[in-house]
């Protein structure tokens, strides 16, 4: 019963998003303000894992926003965000 009286509670929360640029690129983040060990590990991604990242974490895209503005299926972009995840992960944990 509390999972779903948590889950309705989630559902029904205003969610508050930034609006992804037009074009979809990553924008150019002052990544002096980022540490130095992130902004190594990101720079090693692929740039498709370092905009899905962006996107998501950054604008706070969700998966179905993210899959309908980059006209991908939606399982298609959850694999990006999760392999880029992953592989910030990996990369971070160096």
């Amino acid at each position: 019963m509390a999972v779903i009286v948590r889950r309705v509670a989630i559902d029904r929360r205003p969610r508050v998003t930034m609006q992804a640029p037009p074009e979809l690129e990553a924008p150019n983040i002052d990544l002096d303000d980022v540490r130095p060990r992130l902004r190594a590990c990101m720079d090693e991604l692929p740039h498709l894992h370092r905009k899905t990242l962006v996107l998501t974490h950054v604008y706070g895209l969700s998966h179905t926003e993210l899959a309908q503005a980059m006209d991908a299926p939606l399982g298609t972009v959850k694999s990006w965000v999760r392999r880029a995840t992953v592989t910030l992960k990996e990369k971070l944990e160096r």
